[in-house]
């Protein structure tokens, strides 16, 4: 009678311990239920799912029933079972991990961990599955902004910053495709920075007003738009590949500056929810661009001449310290010519100053297009103007000069009649001293001997002044 108490204590063993695992799944059940966004799964040592339950599991295309009771090979695809496998097996090895799974514009996050008793042993692999979408998507836009704020900090140009701008968007949105267009009165709008690259040269690389896209709506309406393209649609979109985009404008001091558009491969991607927060996003992008541009103005203001638009005397000699010391550095010519007006002292008297202001701003055009592109042309003084010629003579500068000069001389200008200009050019190597005296002793030479000249700089001439 012995062996039967035996073998009925093993089967009340059993029956106990089921009851009590049966006890403990419910007790799971109640808690998973009591969690929002996510779900919960129990799984025993030949991997079988002994619970799976909560919100998010529909999310992932299941049901309590379709899972429970049957092992990971029974119950999911080979790819998805071959996938998890090794984070159920750690598990039950006592191991935790972690990874972030995304599906239908979700993020989630799953930790697969054992499952003790009260002795401490292993009976058990558990995976909770929670909800992360808004902390990730939080935390990317946190990214962005500190990007975005890192570069106008640094003072970098508008550019710049709508390149990082683009980089964010697929960051934050997670799609296949971003761009930031830029709109200006009296221009065709433009494609100021475009991710993936090699969509340039496609219709993702312009944009038209009423040209069916995301973007040419904004252009059009002003406020933020989802777009489904379909087969034979005008912005060309569909057969790029493109299915669905977003565009939401940026207002940038009340003014329609431009719009930021993402778009996807797959049909319906946006939803309103998304174009919701692209919308936000675009409201975040136009105070960075509206600092960016105060920059780029201060700087510019502190750079600039404000009547000609040309380099002032601070910049130039910042242009010419660099320029001197790379030519030092390779050995390569640099050469300067200093360009003063002649008599303009009479433009001012007889015809105002506002007539001499046009003056000096046209003189600095005819300047500009006669110049080479690699020229420096600033102006440093009131009718006194440098131009800086890098890799070039002392011989081939005099031409450059001439051809300036001679671009002055040849028209009239407005109600004041001719103006004329007298040059000094001087070379890096040929100087005897700083390469702005030797052009100044030129210059001088050139008024002295009868003005609206070019001079090139000679060990003979002296500075007596002007």
């Amino acid at each position: 009678m012995r062996g039967f108490f035996v073998h009925v204590a093993e089967v009340t063993g059993r029956v106990l311990a089921e009851e009590r695992s049966r006890r403990g799944v419910e007790e799971y059940r109640s808690l998973v239920r009591s969690i929002p966004g996510g779900f919960v799964v129990l799984f025993d040592e030949e991997l079988r799912y002994r619970l799976a339950d909560g919100e998010a599991l529909e999310t992932f295309g299941f049901t309590s029933a379709d899972l429970e009771g049957r092992t990971i090979d029974e119950a999911l695809s080979p790819d998805r079972a071959a996938e998890l496998r090794p984070h159920y097996e750690a598990a039950l090895g006592g191991s935790q991990g972690e990874w972030d799974f995304s599906i239908k514009d979700s993020v989630f996050h799953l930790t697969a961990g054992p499952v003790r008793d009260g002795d401490g042993r292993i009976i058990a692999g558990m995976v909770v599955c929670t909800d992360v979408t808004v902390a990730r998507r939080s935390a990317a836009v946190e990214r962005a902004l500190h990007a975005i704020s890192v570069m106008i900090a640094g003072k970098a140009s508008v550019e710049q910053v709508v390149a990082v701008v683009a980089e964010r968007l697929l960051d934050v949105f997670g799609l296949d495709w971003a761009r930031v267009v830029r709109f200006e009165d009296g221009a065709p709008p433009y494609v100021m920075a475009l991710l993936p690259e090699d969509r340039s040269e496609g219709p993702a690389g312009r944009v038209r007003p009423g040209d069916g896209s995301a973007t040419g709506y904004v252009m059009e309406e002003g406020s933020p738009v989802i777009v489904d393209y379909e087969p034979g649609e005008s912005s060309g979109m569909y057969e790029a590949g493109i299915r669905c985009s977003a565009a939401a404008p940026i207002d940038v001091h009340g003014t329609l500056w431009g719009a930021v558009a993402v778009a996807s491969s797959r049909p319906h991607r946006i939803d309103d929810a998304m174009l919701g927060r692209l919308a936000s996003f675009a409201e975040l992008v136009a105070v960075a661009l509206g600092n960016a541009e105060a920059w780029t103005e201060l700087s510019r203001l502190a750079t600039h001449d404000g009547i000609t638009g040309l380099p002032n005397h601070r910049s130039f000699y910042e242009h010419l310290a660099r320029e001197t010391a790379k030519a030092r550095r390779h050995e390569r010519p640099l050469a300067l010519a200093v360009l003063d007006v002649d008599r303009f002292k009479l433009v001012n008297d007889n015809f105002g100053h506002p007539a001499g202001d046009e003056v000096l701003a046209e003189l600095a055009g005819r300047m500009r297009e006669s110049a080479r592109g690699e020229d420096v042309l600033a102006r440093i003084g009131g009718e006194e103007f440098a131009l800086l010629m890098p890799d070039t003579s002392a011989e081939d500068a005099v031409s450059v000069a001439e051809r300036v000069r001679q671009a002055v001389a040849s028209h009239p200008f407005g109600v004041c009649g001719p103006v004329t200009v007298s040059v000094g050019v001087s070379g890096l190597d040929e100087a005897t001293g700083d390469l702005v005296s030797c052009a100044d002793q030129a210059l001088y030479e050139a008024k002295r001997s009868g003005r609206n000249r070019t001079v090139r700089w000679m060990p003979s001439l002296t500075f007596a002044g002007r």
